[in-house]
């Protein structure tokens, strides 16, 4: 009796906060509702096929704390295409909501959750740990938290020993919110004229201002995979009557798979790039000759050998002694992403010592970017632990007299938001 209660309660809740007072038909992927369209239906029910098996092992990585983005965004490809063919359906709406809360389309999984609520009451328990995260993105953290509190006292055990983990990190981070919103500064962000639709993302600016080398998965040369995005590529752009217009493919480092700029040298001389091979990704450097970057070489020693490992590095910096590689890898002992660096111990050979932990500026959800301030007592990164707004924020840390790197401070509103905050 008490679990059927308690699921009562979360169903009123479901109508309450959508302020449903009717529902609209709720239609169902049956053979009596598409009697004209037999193949229609067929081909709808595999795609929701497909995308189910990409939504499961989407939903172990992301209660693994692992990076599930890819699982998810294929997951909601499969369902918009069966939503095209029945878009009234409320279990495929809020499937496709809940799995764009964790992709880089987040921003529209609220209305899919809405479309899901105005057609149907009867949900799964976890529609209350979504709607929880919607609300956190639009900055009604009060009310994020109420239905995360409403998802906990709700769900069965099992449930509970899955989900706690993270309701417990965003409860946390909504409570933080005040403190994190406090610290505002006098700064403004501007959408720079060279964006588009797609992914564009990495940035490394040049120490003078005036060259600017970023990642792009829009339209190339390239075929889409099935799920219709392009390979990632690196462009450059050159600041003229200081505004970056003219945008330019990096050619001579671009292949046909992902080629994802990373960290350039304070001369911008050197880039480090990470790409794949062999399975996974590892951190490459080309040098500038003259007007053309050189082939890429990998960066730290060997394969498994300095700081590369059969795990997955990638975003890294230079530091000013340049003895030194900051860089993200899973191949840690948390088997999450996390800040590791690696020293030289033979350039001429690219012998490389074995990756160590930055230390305090680590968690144990993701680190998503690392630089190092030309100063060498300054680093910035990314993170989704500490204390975030949500997704990624980014941090400051500063090296002590003994050489370690200290607390992570938020840098606060408007450079962080409840989204993905990355780079810098």
């Amino acid at each position: 009796m008490i679990v059927n209660k308690m699921k009562n309660i979360a169903l009123l809740v479901v109508g309450i906060f959508f302020s449903q007072s009717t529902f609209a038909q709720n239609i169902e992927f049956r053979n009596s509702n598409f009697k004209s369209d037999k193949e229609g239906l067929k081909l709808a029910k595999e795609n929701i096929k497909f995308a189910d098996n990409f939504r499961d092992n989407a939903i172990i990585e992301m209660l693994a704390m692992h990076d599930a983005e890819l699982l998810y965004s294929q997951a909601v490809f499969y369902y918009q295409k069966a939503q095209s063919f029945n878009p009234n359906n409320a279990e495929l709406n809020y499937k496709i909501g809940s799995c764009m809360l964790f992709t880089n389309n987040k921003e529209n999984a609220f209305s899919y959750l809405k479309k899901a609520a105005s057609l149907s009451n009867d949900f799964p328990n976890d529609f209350l740990f979504y709607k929880g995260m919607c609300l956190q993105l639009d900055g009604e953290f009060g009310k994020a938290i109420e239905q995360f509190e409403l998802f906990r006292n709700s769900a069965k055990k099992k449930e509970l020993e899955l989900f706690e983990m993270l309701a417990k990190k965003y409860i946390k981070e909504c409570n933080s919110s005040v403190d994190v919103l406090s610290q505002t500064h006098r700064i403004w962000v501007d959408n720079l004229s060279l964006n588009t639709e797609y992914d564009d993302w990495s940035p490394c600016l040049s120490a003078d201002g005036d060259l600017l080398l970023f990642t792009s998965n829009r339209p190339n040369e390239n075929s889409a995979n099935n799920i219709g995005s392009y390979d990632q590529d690196i462009y450059y752009s050159n600041k003229k009557s200081r505004k970056f217009k003219l945008i330019f493919p990096l050619s001579e480092l671009n292949s046909s798979s992902d080629d994802v700029s990373g960290g350039l040298s304070y001369d911008g001389q050197r880039l480090l790039i990470f790409k794949e091979e062999d399975g996974n990704t590892d951190v490459y450097e080309s040098e500038l000759n003259g007007k053309y970057w050189g082939e890429v070489n990998r960066k730290m020693g060997k394969k498994s050998r300095g700081g590369n490992t059969d795990k997955n590095e990638t975003f890294a910096s230079f530091d000013p002694p340049d003895i030194k590689v900051y860089y993200i890898t899973d191949g840690g002992h948390s088997g999450n992403k996390n800040i590791y660096f690696s020293g030289v111990m033979n350039r001429e050979r690219n012998i490389w010592g074995k990756g160590q932990s930055a230390g305090v500026v680590n968690t144990k959800f993701q680190e998503g970017s690392v630089y190092i301030h030309p100063d060498g007592k300054t680093m910035y990164f990314s993170s989704k632990g500490h204390n975030t707004l949500g997704g990624y924020d980014i941090f400051v840390s500063y090296v002590d007299d003994l050489g370690h790197w200290g607390k992570p401070i938020n840098l606060g509103y408007p450079i962080n938001t409840p989204y993905d905050d990355l780079f810098y």
